[in-house]
């Protein structure tokens, strides 16, 4: 062995060992700080492959357990966590909200939802009645999702109103391509797959897993790849109509919400999504993972879709004799009302549920008159 040789496998010995030295030395400081945050310092924090799997929910997909067991009696849990007992107490008005985020409304940390401001606004105002107001929205749902939550679930839950708001989930699943009337062009997509045992199960994840600093370095990589080009949002000319078979399984679901109610004299109330007209926080707020799938409309088109489908609610509760509340008339644009295109700050979401309530109360006010309305059972 020449000299040259031995000083070049002694440099690398020199070089792996300062590489394994220094990678100790990261886990070590990740490990300390989840001591100094009240952790053990064997506790693999970050390892992801340790979280409890977001199991396959039946026919929905994806979303929450909406039941809870306690002392042998069965509890509706609702997507923010309040429960209510399954068997609807005597003189109970029960409310359910269906949508999406803007009904779950967990965008902006504001610590509410409208279903439970509705809640608190009609329990102040009319004491002889016993109300309930169960949020049923989840992130992502469209009409489909809630389609099926409503007959396989809701209904069992002996409601006596409902309010259904959907519009932003629904309308852009025309902007993937090749458009199933399931929506299945959108929500067969990877994004949407819970859970993803695929990019959770890797060789390296298994391999690494009980090193902390192999999770902080992933989640580190993660974030930079998620500023990349790759997910910035791509755009072409739509045209301010929406294709009219898009329009047509909008406006069927709706009519099959209130076909379902009806048949089971359940009042229902169509509500309109407001949206906040600002360019610039579309582009922000829209960088998302599938992006190399979508293409978006250009900016006044993706408004002017948006009032459609608005337009096609307020039809469909025209028609079918339900009630209809213009929330995005209300709200009229007001950019202190949300946090970002359709998602509500905390004053967004106490106006939603005034424009909610107020009609409710118009709703109680005739009930006594009107045995098509429900009243407390």
């Amino acid at each position: 062995m020449t000299r040259r040789s031995k000083r070049w496998k002694s440099r690398l010995l020199v070089m792996l060992g300062g590489l394994f030295l220094s990678l100790m030395f990261c886990e070590v400081v990740l490990r300390l700080e989840n001591v100094f945050s009240g952790k053990s310092f064997f506790t693999d924090v970050r390892n992801k492959l340790n979280r409890p799997l977001k199991p396959l929910v039946p026919f929905r997909t994806f979303g929450p357990d909406f039941y809870e067991v306690h002392d042998e009696k069965v509890f509706i849990v609702s997507s923010r966590g309040e429960t209510y007992p399954l068997n609807k107490a005597p003189h109970t008005f029960r409310i359910v909200c269906m949508g999406g985020s803007t009904t779950e409304n967990r965008a902006g940390h504001t610590g509410t939802h409208y279903p439970l401001e509705l809640q608190k606004l009609l329990r102040r105002r009319f004491k002889n009645y016993r109300f309930e107001v169960i949020n049923a929205g989840y992130s992502a749902y469209a009409t489909p999702h809630s389609l099926i939550l409503f007959e396989l679930d809701v209904l069992s839950w002996h409601p006596d109103l409902v309010i259904i708001s959907h519009n932003i989930n629904d309308r852009s699943v025309i902007y993937w391509p090749n458009f199933r009337f399931d929506y299945s062009n959108k929500y067969s997509h990877p994004f949407y797959q819970f859970p993803n045992y695929q990019s959770r199960f890797t060789t390296t994840n298994l391999l690494f897993q009980h090193f902390e600093f192999y999770w902080f370095l992933k989640d580190w990589l993660n974030q930079k790849k998620f500023s990349t080009a790759r997910y910035q949002l791509r755009q072409r000319s739509y045209g301010d109509s929406v294709p009219k078979l898009a329009a047509a399984v909008f406006e069927r679901n709706l009519r099959s919400f209130q076909t379902l109610a009806a048949a089971n004299h359940i009042t229902v109330v169509f509500g309109s999504q407001p949206i906040f007209p600002n360019e610039e926080v579309f582009l922000k707020t829209s960088q998302r993972p599938y992006n190399n799938v979508v293409v978006y409309p250009m900016f006044h088109e993706y408004v002017a879709h948006h009032k459609i489908y608005n337009r096609i609610i307020e039809k469909v509760a025209k028609s079918t004799g339900s009630f209809f509340v213009d929330n995005d008339k209300i709200f009229d644009g007001n950019p202190s009302y949300f946090v970002d295109n359709v998602h509500y700050s905390k004053s967004g979401i106490k106006k939603l549920a005034q424009n909610y309530a107020s009609l409710l109360e118009h709703i109680l006010q005739e009930k006594s008159s009107s045995p098509s309305l429900p009243g407390p059972s």
